[in-house]
């Protein structure tokens, strides 16, 4: 991200973000302030700031002692800007995920924040979109969501009804994209994943990291793992990990799909805490730039291994998947759907069906997910030689991955998932 204050963020830009906000051609913009809003590790695909803007809306006329009074009340609103660097090199793929970003905020988003609110009441499930444009550059302006005490939290909390909010929340966004494309909306446009990436992104996160997978294995940091029949998988992983990757991130015939985030992970959540005791009481979702429709399987492996701990996952993985069907379905009622919904059993041979989504996840982000992530430098996850080879192994032999390994890989070795 760069780190200067582009030019064209001055007085005229935040006039039109003002006026559009408040919905008055009238509106001044009276003082602005800009700070970065992104730590290392964050927003790779575009700048981020933070900017406090101080406006007043056209005055009032009021009358006092028979005069004609006007006064203009100065308010405070602090918003988040994404945008694309203005003549720097973007690759094509930052820019369609941009897009992709842009559709979702002024399309897609507003139609389901529409009818969650109508069957949720004041729920919300993501910031709202102040304004956005194209010029001079892919710009996108949001509410700032840290003015409310949102806050961003690194790793899964222990507390399992934190969990289950997130699944809560899940469960109501698909299920309002289930509905609104059984009325008509089209979302089939959004098949852009990480596996439609370039080769160069699969050899450097995909299957350079599983070769060094491979070789822990071989040189015994795992001796219950060093076995022919394991390796042999893991070699089939390394060929097939793209092949399957786009399969799962392709929407089904078999099968049923919603507009999945696509990214789901909680550095990609902001979270507040309740002022009472410090427990989360909310969480909002960010960053819609990967937003692909298909199977509802692939935010559910995200959340199940990015949100959840080892502990909450081995022993409630099922009920939070029967809990998040529960709240999908209950969702659909809410929100007028008459015909028969998917079953239990459907969400299951869906998980199933892209079970090697679980393994993947597992093998080549959870390292990543269970280091400090703000700490990991991009070039380690994108850019393969020894320094970045000789990081990513002490990311797989960090002792909170190696206790989720242990119990997992088996069990996606037995279930054809590796």
């Amino acid at each position: 991200m760069s780190k200067t204050v582009p030019d064209w963020l001055d007085k005229d830009f935040f006039t039109k973000v003002i006026r559009s906000y408040t919905n008055d051609e009238a509106a001044i913009l009276v003082s602005f302030s800009i700070r970065s809003g992104s730590n290392a590790g964050e927003n790779f695909a575009s700048d981020l700031f933070r900017v406090t803007l101080n406006y007043s809306k056209t005055p009032r006329t009021s009358t006092a002692g028979g005069k004609n009074l006007f006064s203009r009340n100065i308010e405070t609103i602090s918003v988040i800007v994404k945008s694309l660097p203005v003549n720097e090199d973007v690759d094509i793929d930052n820019h369609r995920m941009f897009q992709n970003e842009m559709r979702m905020y002024g399309e897609s988003l507003v139609d389901i924040d529409r009818i969650v609110r109508m069957a949720y009441g004041e729920l919300k499930l993501f910031p709202s979109l102040i304004y956005q444009t194209t010029e001079p550059t892919a710009v996108i302006v949001l509410e700032d969501l840290s003015s409310y005490g949102f806050a961003t939290v690194c790793a899964p909390d222990e507390n399992l009804e934190t969990t289950k909010m997130i699944f809560y929340r899940l469960a109501i966004f698909h299920a309002a994209s289930f509905y609104l494309a059984d009325n008509g909306a089209d979302y089939t446009s959004f098949n852009y994943s990480v596996y439609h990436m370039p080769e160069s992104i699969q050899e450097s996160f995909f299957k350079h990291n599983l070769r060094i997978f491979k070789s822990l294995m071989l040189n015994n940091a795992w001796p219950e793992m060093n076995e022919s029949k394991y390796v042999k998988r893991v070699d089939e992983m390394i060929e097939k990990c793209t092949e399957r990757g786009k399969r799962v991130f392709s929407n089904s015939t078999s099968g049923f799909n919603c507009l999945n985030h696509g990214d789901f992970f909680m550095r990609n959540m902001l979270f507040r805490r309740a002022a009472v005791d410090g427990r989360i009481c909310d969480v909002q979702f960010l960053d819609f730039q990967l937003s692909v429709y298909a199977s509802p399987a692939v935010d559910i492996f995200m959340a199940l291994y990015g949100s959840m701990t080892l502990e909450n996952r081995l022993r409630y993985r099922n009920e939070m998947i029967l809990f998040y069907y529960e709240t999908f379905v209950d969702s659909l009622r809410r929100f007028g759907y008459v015909k028969e919904p998917p079953t239990l059993l459907d969400l299951h041979v869906e998980l199933t069906r892209c079970g090697a989504l679980g393994a993947q996840l597992c093998l080549c982000y959870l390292p990543y997910l269970l280091s400090e992530f703000d700490k990991v430098n991009s070039d380690v996850m994108f850019v393969v030689n020894g320094d970045t080879e000789s990081s990513k192994k002490n990311l797989y032999l960090n002792e909170n991955y190696v206790k989720v390994i242990k119990e997992e890989f088996k069990e996606f070795f037995y279930n054809g998932f590796i």
